[in-house]
């Protein structure tokens, strides 16, 4: 991409050398400076916005959207497009630490981060909430951003003992619901919502699930990069981002960030900018004409 950019703009210098240098025979040294100095001054913020919205696009780091439900093939202005319907995590009916009956649609237009978990656990998720204690400290002002900790143990994980889990690791009920499932099983809400693998005949791997998941605002489960070779930003070769691992509950964070500004930065391209940017060269192109002819009447 590079060397394309590099090319483009060599052939640019090149056009505008040669334009130059033939104005230059045609109307005299001065109109020509002048003729080729206006067209860099409002050729610079059109170059600017083609470079911006061309190439920058692709380099920009998303989280990236896996689990396709459908792909729909649409027809417009007589051209066949299609069109990638991603899975969207359905409106999960719960009820939190306080009693509460909330839906995911109760936090519409929030980025969620969701884990499953049970109050006595033994092994991993005392961790695991520590660390996401850490996250709702970071986030806490941030009113775009919820996470929901789901119980997998529902008949022991009653409100009054989520209220109390709650209370030993001072979560702020705010931005943090603790929710027990409602009308629906939990092996429905892993395999077919959350698309969370694991063998039907045993409990362990759901129990024992350090994967903390991220939903954009359209409820869509978002994930690191993965490849088929192991790399330093992800070691574990792992979408999900692991509870356990302080490093991936930064990296957490950030890409919540990033889902949460991903409408701006699609939909709101620098046309204002590129306007602006014109007018400003325009009015210093015309101001630098009008002292040209001001130099050639005082010299007369």
């Amino acid at each position: 991409m590079r060397s394309i950019i590099l090319l483009q703009m060599g052939a640019v210098v090149a056009g505008v050398v040669l334009l130059y240098l033939l104005l230059k025979k045609l109307v005299g040294t001065q109109r020509a400076n002048f003729i080729v100095a206006g067209m860099v001054l409002l050729g610079l913020p059109l170059t600017g916005f083609y470079l911006t919205k061309n190439y920058t696009s692709d380099n920009v780091y998303m989280p990236r959207k896996y689990f396709i439900d459908s792909v729909v093939e649409l027809e417009v202005a007589g051209k066949k497009q299609t069109d990638t319907l991603f899975h969207k995590v359905k409106n999960l009916r719960m009820v939190n630490q306080y009693g509460d009956t909330v839906t995911m649609d109760s936090l519409r237009n929030k980025v969620l981060l969701v884990n499953f978990f049970f109050t006595h656990c033994p092994t991993i998720c005392p961790g695991i909430t520590t660390n996401l204690k850490k996250v709702q400290t970071s986030i806490l002002k941030d009113t775009a951003m919820h996470i929901i900790s789901i119980t997998i143990d529902p008949k022991r994980d009653t409100v009054p003992v989520l209220r109390t889990y709650a209370s030993r690791y001072n979560i702020n009920h705010d931005n943090w619901w603790l929710c027990r499932i409602v009308d629906d099983t939990l092996e429905n809400v892993m395999l077919k919502e959350f698309k969370s693998g694991f063998q039907s005949d045993s409990i362990i791997e759901i129990v024992h699930s350090p994967h903390v998941y991220l939903l954009d605002k359209k409820r869509i489960v978002r994930g690191k990069p993965m490849s088929n070779v192991i790399t330093e930003a992800n070691p574990k070769n792992s979408m999900f981002y692991d509870g356990r691992d302080s490093t991936d509950m930064i990296k957490l964070i950030e890409d919540a960030g990033l889902v949460k500004m991903e409408k701006i930065v699609k939909n709101k391209p620098p046309f204002a900018l590129l306007i602006t940017s014109m007018v400003i060269m325009g009015l210093v192109f015309v101001a630098m004409l009008v002292r040209s002819r001001n130099k050639k009447v005082v010299s007369k």
